[in-house]
């Protein structure tokens, strides 16, 4: 459901918390590195090279505890030579996270990441005949370069058994331009610099009841020729209480303030509360129940852009509003076991109903003109039912549905790019000295386009319901020898499917990969 309540803007449909594995006592060195080859396609006429199109990457890490310092550090390169013409990239990385212990009761905490990337600018084929290459009047030689920094600190302090504290404070840096000289239409560029500080407490009121409160500020700076010089700056205050007194149910109750101050733009005040619920009704059989607020402030991007791009023209729009949503979701799952083998269920109903949904849209029928603007009203709404299982505990089945209907519903019809069903599925098969992985992935082709995308692209209507099976091998040497090595060949898009995710693009065609991990 929406996290707005802790997690302010962009939170609609939830958030992912991701947590980095702290150290051990012994020294731990990780490397993983792969290679890749697209076979060639299928039909001729989309044979752009007699080259071997490669794919790979080399990453490696270490880790350690020494007593009161931890120190978690990588490094990481990729390329990719591309299945299309004029589709290639390389990226690095650098990582480290150390996290220092000054006493019983806190710890500091600093972070820091550099990202460097530089590839060529695609953005549609030139026609479904030749899929694999750009428009013809296309400039090979110009490059989008971009470089990302993250600066980040983090406290925390145990004051006594029912109150701790938290701040974190930081910097994310984005710089990225393309090659045109400044001159030309078509440059594009942007430095910017997002300062995030927040303050959080947690206070365990009682036994039954805790207390999670704080405050945030989120101040965004950007020097672009693209959006030229502009300030977004977010201030933010929330809460969420958390009730378990009454037996086997859990209730939270959340609100979060946000106050938008975007410079030449209306700012905004809003208001994202959140109710859920989780009962135990038996032993391993919960019922879930949501409802909830979220927004999402339009990006500086999407009010300001101004730029002339491989035959589009994409207008400012500062009148853009923030799109707000409302979401509902009841969830039942259930575990057990039948006859040795350990099942999991999960079935939820979701309704989302969105109040200014921003959508790049043509700004008239007859140029290719676009603009960002809102969408007054659009629902979506489906079910899902998640299905896990070991049967005799030795083979995993993983099956994910999803039903839904999105619509837009002033002008009554299915939103733009948005598809009905989507099915993933997965099994893991153990073969002895290896271990066969198998993952099919469907989703079904979306109803409408922006048809107008036709003045600019050609054969828009190209496009089918998408059927992607990925194949994994895994031998694990440690069967052999006295190391954590594991041998994996894999295929990506095994049966070689041609479909296209986005209008005018290929999606990615059979690639087959062999890759080596190991922990040392």
């Amino acid at each position: 459901g929406a996290g707005s309540a802790l997690y302010g803007t962009s939170a609609l449909g939830g958030v992912i918390n991701l947590i980095t594995e702290e150290p051990s006592d012994n020294l731990e060195i990780k490397l993983n590195t792969f290679t890749g080859i697209y076979t060639k396609p299928r039909y001729e006429q989309w044979v752009w090279t007699n080259d071997n199109n490669l794919y790979s990457g080399i990453h490696t890490s270490i880790s350690k505890r020494f007593n009161n310092f931890n120190l978690l550090a990588s490094a990481q390169y990729f390329s990719n030579n591309g299945y299309r013409e004029y589709n290639d990239e390389t990226r690095g990385s650098v990582f480290t996270k150390m996290k220092y212990k000054l006493n019983d009761y806190s710890h500091l905490s600093l972070l820091f990441n550099y990202t460097s990337a530089d590839r060529a600018d695609w953005v549609y084929w030139n026609s479904l005949d030749s899929a694999t290459l750009p428009p013809t009047n296309t400039n090979k030689n110009i490059r989008l370069h971009s470089d990302q920094i993250s600066i980040f600190g983090d406290y925390n302090y145990i004051i006594n058994d029912n109150n701790f504290l938290s701040v974190r404070t930081g910097a994310f840096i984005t710089k990225f331009n393309n090659s045109y000289n400044e001159s030309n239409l078509e440059y594009r560029q942007s430095n910017a610099v997002n300062f995030n500080t927040e303050v959080q407490m947690n206070t365990n009121v009682s036994e039954f009841n805790n207390l999670t409160y704080g405050m945030n500020v989120n101040l965004i700076n950007v020097n672009s020729i693209t959006y030229n010089d502009r300030t977004q700056n977010i201030y933010s205050g929330y809460f969420q209480w958390e009730l378990s007194q009454i037996k086997d149910l859990v209730g939270t109750f959340g609100a979060r303030f946000d106050y938008e101050d975007t410079k030449y733009v209306e700012s905004n005040l809003e208001i994202s509360p959140k109710i859920g619920l989780s009962y135990k009704l038996i032993d391993k059989l919960n019922l879930r129940a949501s409802a909830g607020r979220g927004f999402r402030a339009p990006s500086v991007a999407e009010r300001f852009s101004s730029v002339e791009y491989q035959g589009f023209d994409v207008l400012p729009n500062p009148d853009l509003k923030p799109e707000i949503s409302w979401s509902y979701e009841f969830g039942i799952n259930y575990e057990t076991k039948i006859a040795n083998n350990s099942i999991f269920l999960d079935f939820s109903i979701f309704r989302n109903d969105l109040d200014n949904l921003i959508e790049p849209t043509f700004a008239n029928s007859s140029t290719a003109n676009i603009q960002f603007r809102n969408v007054q009203q659009a629902r979506i709404q489906g079910i899902e039912l998640t299905a896990k299982s070991f049967l005799l505990n030795v083979i995993g089945l993983e099956s994910s549905f999803t039903l839904m209907d999105p619509m837009d519903m002033n002008l009554n019809q299915t939103l733009n790019y948005r598809s009905k069903l989507l099915w993933y599925n997965r099994i893991i098969i153990p073969l002895g000295l290896v271990e066969l992985q198998m993952d099919y992935r469907y989703k079904q082709k979306y109803d409408n386009i922006d048809k107008q995308l036709g003045l600019i692209i050609k054969d828009i209507d190209a496009r089918v319901d998408i059927h992607i099976l990925d194949a994994r091998l895994l031998f694990n040497l440690s069967n052999f020898i006295n190391k954590d090595i594991r041998i994996i060949l894999s295929a990506r898009n095994l049966l070689d499917y041609y479909y296209t995710e986005m209008v005018g693009n290929l999606g990615a065609t059979r690639m087959i990969m062999l890759q080596l991990d190991a922990k040392l």
